[in-house]
């Protein structure tokens, strides 16, 4: 049989459509081979920058629980496998600047010591204690918040999530311990007993720690706290008479919320936590870890028995 011109065109067009299909394929196969691969090499990347920061953690938590003041570990430290680590620490809070707690639930509180409950004179007097007679709180997320956690208008759409806090003050009157509670609410709907004082909210800011990343928070409420004794009546710190600590927990609201205590002008909180930031880095790849830890915190369930005015029984 005599293959024409026109078979000949036809045989070649086909040749040439199944060189492309085929070239296709490859390319893709080969593209997708690659982005697998660069996929692999930045998971194998990250997780190896992932340990690094890990390692460095501990090892920052490790020196801290010795009695170490500051992390001792050099900046951008190799840890190998072409793998660098930098590790930083601050001390909370700062001189004269306010002492931030990460969001809590309404099962879980916030503590705030007002005095320094590790060192002590002869007499039990700690070698420093909240001298002023007022302090000031911050809790509840802002509106800005809400916005971060694609909760836009959340409060007005479900206003009982706004959230109210419980203040309680531990103060030593020289012979033992008493207590005294604060019932702040930010959401009017609720018609709150006549204990709890209704606040207005809104946005407040605050400064939280020098050198730190976190050195402004905003918070939706702000109000500020008489020091009062076991009776409800206030007082004015002293030797014999000062405040202990502050545990703070919201009441109502669904959500996790910061709360903070910043003492007002010229007083100063007892430094009593530290913030851990540990970055392990290679290649383009970093991956950071960050630890709030806060020393001598009592246990939940004793908040209200262990310092109770009166016996205990089952």
């Amino acid at each position: 049989m005599k293959t024409t011109n026109k078979q000949l065109g036809q045989i070649a067009i086909i040749s040439l459509l199944i060189i492309v299909t085929v070239l296709a394929i490859a390319l893709s196969v080969v593209g997708r081979s690659t982005t697998e691969l660069s996929s692999s090499s930045r998971t194998e990347e990250s997780s190896r920058a992932l340990s690094a920061a890990e390692g460095g953690l501990e090892q920052a938590l490790y020196q801290l629980g010795t009695g170490s003041t500051a992390v001792n570990i050099a900046p951008n430290s190799p840890f190998g496998n072409n793998t660098s680590l930098s590790v930083q620490s601050f001390s909370l809070p700062a001189s004269g600047l306010a002492l931030a707690y990460p969001p809590i639930t309404k099962s879980d509180f916030a503590q705030f010591w007002l005095a320094n409950p590790t060192q002590v004179d002869a007499n039990g007097v700690p070698a420093s204690y909240y001298m002023a007679s007022t302090f000031n709180v911050y809790f509840g997320m802002t509106a800005q918040d809400l916005i971060n956690m694609n909760l836009s208008g959340h409060y007005t759409s479900a206003p009982d999530d706004q959230p109210a806090l419980e203040v309680r003050l531990i103060s030593f009157n020289g012979s033992g311990y008493e207590s005294a509670s604060y019932l702040f609410d930010s959401y009017s709907g609720r018609n709150p007993p006549n204990n709890f004082q209704l606040l207005s909210c809104g946005s407040f800011s605050v400064s939280t720690n020098t050198g730190s990343p976190d050195d402004q928070k905003s918070f939706y409420c702000r109000i500020q706290i008489t020091v009062k004794d076991g009776s409800g009546n206030s007082y004015m710190p002293s030797v014999s008479h000062y405040p202990v600590m502050a545990r703070a927990r919201i009441l109502y609201s669904s959500l996790a919320h910061p709360v903070a205590v910043e003492p007002i002008s010229g007083y100063n909180l007892y430094p009593q936590a530290n913030i851990v930031e540990s970055t392990g880095t290679i290649a383009n790849v970093q991956r950071k870890i960050s630890v709030f830890q806060q020393q001598n915190v009592l246990p939940i369930f004793l908040d209200f028995a262990l310092f109770s005015g009166g016996s205990l029984s089952k």
